[in-house]
């Protein structure tokens, strides 16, 4: 990624920031060249040459599948392509357990590809369809404050997590550089072979080169996700933040706070249909990262710098989970608390209607604040409202784990009580077993 792209005079509104987001979704997800006009009019080229990314990035995929197998099943022989040999290398008690990993880690996001590849592929993507309607957004429904706060929020984060990305990818180059530098020396010293020295690095190098395409996705693919949930966050507590301003005045539920909450909608649930199956990966790859986080801190003898980096990655990924989950449980919520704001004050909105229409009200006030009352009053808004808000508790707003639930403020403390149990009762299970 070149993060020239990211300076401030080339991100000036909020469809610029999509823009980014969906040639980086090409890259790392689709893994396909289109545009979404040629996905509009059902003219993405599907040749051999345009899915020559998606191809060879699916062969990487298997043969570190492989190659990552054959060290798991050959960890207690004398094998160069052994587990063991390389726990000796890099001084990590059963990196067998590593491998198993990052073979789950990679298949759910294998399978996050395929799902995508297929809406592509029948044009019902709902992510593109999303896309598509940010690129023709109106930097005017934004307050000035809350568009700046999103430009320097992409801007800085996304610098951040691009360097973190580089980071991470000469970190692995380092580890190939280490353990090529080891290997070589037992090649020097008539150890290994000249082919167990070149089939032990070709695969080792690809499996470094898919760490760091897989590090693409985490940290850019992600953060841009994340960013997305934050820019409806934003319009949807904009939207309500202007709702109660109304409380006071004549009119509690504007017809225009109505079209822009169907808007604002429309556009989580459009999100949604796609973000759903990347929620429900994620919460799958916490669990699995749960698992090995207890087991592999249970076998390692001594904590060194390399195990102790691998923990934090793990611990890291979790910790990301959690957090999107927090910014996400907020629309539920948030909608309860302002349906009932909206559903008190326009209640009172109508008691004061109806009571300064009734026949003993107009006996004791002047004719003309009487027709005055008369016109404010709209049965066919009122009966309008009343519509809008029985459904506002009910429309589900916000964003599912796959089909399963919810994401709501309730559903994340359950969540995350439920993890810190699940890995207290697992580290006490391995316990009872050493002991």
């Amino acid at each position: 990624m070149d993060l020239n792209e990211w300076r401030p005079y080339r991100i000036t509104t909020i469809a610029d920031v999509f823009k980014v987001y969906f040639r980086l979704a090409k890259k790392y997800t689709i893994r396909m060249e289109y545009d979404l006009e040629d996905y509009k009019n059902r003219r993405i080229n599907f040749t051999f040459g345009n899915l020559r990314r998606a191809s060879i990035d699916f062969i990487r995929f298997l043969l570190v599948s492989v190659f990552l197998a054959t060290m798991i099943l050959a960890r207690d022989t004398e094998s160069i392509l052994s587990a063991k040999s390389f726990e000796t290398m890099l001084e990590i008690d059963r990196i067998d357990l590593l491998f198993l990993l990052y073979m789950a880690v990679s298949s759910l996001l294998e399978y996050l590809w395929i799902y995508t590849f297929w809406e592509i592929l029948v044009y019902d993507s709902a992510y593109n369809e999303f896309i598509a309607i940010q690129y023709k957004f109106d930097d005017s429904k934004l307050e000035s404050n809350n568009k700046r706060l999103l430009l320097k929020y992409f801007i800085i984060r996304g610098y951040l997590m691009g360097i973190a990305y580089k980071i991470y990818a000469l970190f692995f180059m380092g580890i190939f550089t280490i353990l090529s530098h080891k290997h070589y020396a037992l090649y020097v010293t008539d150890q290994v072979t000249l082919l167990d020295l070149v089939s032990v690095l070709i695969p080792f190098f690809i499996l470094m080169y898919h760490l760091i395409f897989v590090s693409g996705q985490m940290f850019l693919v992600m953060f841009c996700f994340e960013f997305s949930i934050r820019f409806l966050r934003i319009r949807f507590q904009q939207l309500c933040s202007s709702a109660t301003i109304q409380i006071n005045r004549l009119n509690p539920l504007p017809t225009r706070f109505m079209r822009m909450y169907y808007e604002i909608y429309a556009n989580i649930a459009k999100f949604n249909q796609s973000a759903q199956n990347y929620f429900f990966v994620t919460e799958l790859l916490s669990k699995i990262n749960m698992i090995f986080l207890t087991v592999f801190y249970s076998k390692q003898t001594q904590l060194k710098s390399s195990s102790f980096l691998i923990l934090y990655i793990s611990v890291q990924m979790i910790v990301n989970t959690t957090l999107v989950y927090h910014m996400v449980s907020f629309f539920a919520t948030k909608n309860l608390l302002y349906y009932r704001s909206l559903l008190i004050n326009f209640i009172r909105f109508q008691f004061v209607t109806k009571r300064t229409s009734s026949p003993l009200y107009t006996k004791a006030r002047p004719r003309n604040l009487i027709s005055m009352k008369a016109k404010r009053y709209d049965c066919s808004a009122d009966l309008k409202k009343n519509f809008f808000l029985q459904t506002m508790p009910s429309n589900m707003i916000g964003f599912t784990c796959g089909r399963l639930f919810l994401i709501t403020s309730y559903k994340y403390v359950e969540l995350l009580l439920m993890n810190l149990i699940f890995i207290l009762l697992f580290y006490k299970k391995l316990l009872l077993k050493e002991l």
